[in-house]
């Protein structure tokens, strides 16, 4: 109630503030006598009135429909959105496989507050109707590394989604360890909607306020810290058990490793609520061997494979492929097209020697297999460089997970391209940004008086790039940019709609011309830098700042809110090139804008001239009147008018004819305004270039086609806008190959 009372002040407020600046003007133009004047104010106060339209009818069209028909429609979009993105999910994790493995899992009860209607076993085919049999449906799909939790979780939530009923809530996979438990468990996905689905936030907050997402919450293990222990998930797990529907717990779906489950029971004394826990098991041998038998069109390369299996059931080999995860490792490392033989798994003797061999295996032969993309020619990556690359990447994950750098807390496997930066070391980061930025500012300057014909000697250029450095590096944020929006007219109209686009559009551009060429008639000299107002030239100038600025604001508006129904694909480089092509828009507005209005005219020495004969006949007046002001009169004679008699008037007296001419003017100002003003809108952009500028020889010069070369060969995976390993296991393994710090001497050796 509060908070609608200080609306309706405010705008009560600024509409009154309008008319009385608008009646101002008017009058002032009444006065002047002049009625193209009158005329133009009143236009200008008209196109105002349909702005104030125009933005409150996009305030009301993005706002979430509420009533249940809403809901159901936000809700079926999203299932779509989820079941397309998951769909290829799991295409990539299985590869040439339609189908998985058929893995079992057993129920583990708990002492109590266990879920109703649970049966004690059930497979992955019929893990839908397991689920929904369940009262309340809450399960933990726990089991060893590797044995398939989240490819059994996708599953349910794709099967969920395939017999989903009108009205039934939609399951999405959300990342667990992404999450900042300090951040409320509701808002945090609302975020994640929003971030990551493209979901209008508001509306993201209504599915979740109703309880039309079912959050299928991956990896509670992976929320332990070295700093902070298991007290994330501790607290994670509370939350978990605070979620309600009436009087049930709402329905979720949580994967887990076993081990960490029961140490968060026995050695915290905390667990999930009413839910169903079933264990995944391993793999028999004997499942094992009818899947590599039937998985390639020439079984016979695994022949000693097989053997080994038959012979020795609960051997090394039959223990160090019992995984679905150990099986994809093995049928990649030895597939069809590659040489070597799978005989060579026969050598181990334990079951980290598998494990070793078929990582090791793995990664060399993804990167030998496939092509870097969007090459003329066929090039692939170096092997030795793609692991050192990708154990930087692990030990970056591995050292700052559930930490705090720079305001934010990182996941432990999570790879945004926005938050990367602190990979290098987050003050040599900030640092290296602050040199760029005071690099650009004095390029930009430089030319700037050379142009000019300014005097630059070299201790004044060292001390102004000193003094930018600083003020550079005091202005950098500590804390991570914020990722930018999508700006594009498609994305827009989807967002607002196409007749409140162009009403938008055309409202701000009508408007940013009137204050131009109004101000041009009342301030005309400081405005136009001399030219005329009424001239052809100073029109075209304020119609193309009106028409850029027109074009501008769709864009800027639809970066608050996302379109109801998100786009097909999200892409974890989507944030940089976002902003890149944003500080393209802003860079070229900005350039544009200058180069049309700034500019030295002919008359500018002269003005000085009068200015500097003011100041004299006012010195003189004083002298006459016997007035003392000794700081007055140092400023004047020997700050002010010697700046004027003694430099500006001599110097720009050097361009009798104005400087630039019109044209040409709009060249250089586009260039120098344009290119500082393109830089410095791009903040996630110039951190991510200071981070590869730090990484030299760490990380790839190409490091998001890098990226995007590792997700579609099947070493990454995404979810949302992040990369992420494809599985635990393969970023444990390389993260402990990146080398340790030397230990420290003890003291007095």
């Amino acid at each position: 109630m509060a908070r609608g009372v200080a609306r309706r002040f405010w705008w009560v407020v600024g509409i009154a503030g309008l008319t009385y600046v608008l009646g101002w003007t008017v009058a002032a133009g009444v006065g002047a006598h002049d009625v193209n004047l009158v005329a133009g104010l009143l236009s200008l106060a008209v196109s105002a009135v349909a702005l104030g339209v125009t933005l409150l009818q996009m305030a009301l069209a993005v706002r979430p429909d509420a009533s249940p028909e809403g809901v159901r429609k936000a809700a079926d979009a999203l299932a779509g959105h989820v079941m397309t993105l998951e769909g290829r999910q799991r295409a990539r994790w299985l590869g040439d496989d339609v189908f998985p493995i058929d893995v079992r899992f057993h129920l583990e009860e708990g002492p109590t507050r266990n879920a109703a209607n649970a049966r004690t076993t059930g497979t992955l085919a019929g893990v839908h109707d397991y689920y929904r049999d369940l009262v309340p449906r809450r399960m933990v799909i726990s089991g060893p590394g590797g044995s398939g939790k989240t490819v059994l979780a996708v599953d349910l939530l794709l099967a969920l989604l395939d017999q989903r009923e009108d009205g039934d809530a939609v399951p999405v996979r959300f990342s667990l360890p992404d999450w900042d438990t300090r951040v409320p468990l509701e808002r945090w996905l609302v975020g994640r909607l929003a971030d990551d689905y493209r979901v209008p936030r508001a509306q993201a907050a209504l599915l979740v306020r109703q309880r039309a997402v079912v959050p299928v919450l991956d990896g509670l293990d992976e929320m332990w810290s070295d700093d902070g222990g298991a007290q994330r998930a501790i607290a994670a797990v509370a939350e978990m058990n605070s979620l309600r529907v009436g009087k049930q717990s709402a329905p979720l779906i949580v994967t887990c490793r076993q081990e960490f489950l029961d140490e968060l029971a026995n050695d915290h004394g905390i667990r999930l609520l009413d839910v169903a826990t079933v264990s995944v098991r391993r793999l028999t041998a004997a499942q094992v061997a009818d899947y590599l038998g039937s998985r390639f069109a020439d079984p016979g390369r695994w022949h000693g494979v097989l053997d080994r299996l038959t012979t020795e059931p609960d051997g090394v080999l039959a223990q160090g492929l019992s995984t679905p995860w150990r099986l994809t490792l093995a049928a990649t490392a030895y597939s069809q097209e590659t040489d070597g033989s799978p005989d060579e798994l026969l050598a181990e003797t334990t079951d980290e020697g598998v494990r070793q061999h078929l990582l090791t295996r793995f990664v060399d032969v993804t990167t030998r297999t496939y092509p870097r993309l969007n090459r003329r020619h066929t090039a692939y990556y170096d092997p030795d460089a793609v692991r050192r690359w990708l154990v930087f990447l692990a030990a970056h994950l591995d050292r700052t997970a559930g930490r705090e750098v720079g305001g934010r807390r990182f996941s432990g496997s999570d790879i945004r391209l926005h938050e990367l930066w602190p990979i290098v070391g987050a003050k040599a980061t900030v640092r290296t940004a602050s040199v760029l930025d005071a690099a650009v500012l004095l390029a930009v300057g430089y030319v700037s008086c050379r142009v000019l014909r300014l005097p630059t000697p070299g201790w004044a250029v060292v001390a102004v790039y000193a003094a930018l450095y600083g003020l550079a590096l005091v202005l950098q944020e500590e804390g991570v940019p914020k990722a930018p929006q999508r700006l594009s007219w498609s994305y827009a109209r989807g967002v607002l709609g196409t007749w409140t686009t162009l009403a938008l559009s055309g409202s701000v551009g009508i408007v940013v011309f009137g204050v131009l060429w109004y101000g041009g008639h009342r301030f005309g000299y400081f405005l136009t830098m001399g030219a005329h107002p009424a001239g052809l030239d100073f029109v075209l100038a304020c119609l193309i700042s009106g028409c850029l600025s027109g074009l501008l604001a769709p864009l800027v508006v639809s970066a608050v809110e996302s379109r109801e129904e998100p786009p097909l694909s999200v892409d974890p480089t989507l944030p940089i090139r976002q902003e890149m092509r944003r500080s393209v828009l802003v860079g070229s507005v900005c350039g544009v804008a200058a180069g049309a209005l700034v500019r030295l005219p002919s008359a500018f020495p002269r003005h000085l001239t009068r200015l500097s004969t003011l100041l004299a006949a006012d010195r003189t007046r004083a002298a006459a009147s016997h007035r003392r002001d000794k700081w007055v009169n140092v400023w004047t004679d020997n700050g002010v008018t010697g700046l004027l008699d003694r430099w500006a008037i001599p110097h720009f007296a050097r361009f009798p004819h104005g400087f630039p001419a019109r044209w040409p003017g709009v060249c250089l100002w586009f260039t120098l305004v344009g290119l500082a003003a393109g830089y410095f809108s791009a903040a996630l952009s110039r951190r991510y270039l200071a981070m590869l500028v730090v990484g030299v020889g760490r990380l790839p010069l190409g490091l998001t086609a890098f990226l995007t070369w590792c997700h579609s060969a099947g070493l990454l995976r995404t979810a949302g806008t992040a990369f992420q390993f494809r599985h635990r296991e393969l970023q444990e393994w390389l993260a402990q190959q990146a080398p340790r710090p030397a230990p420290s001497p003890p003291d007095g050796s």
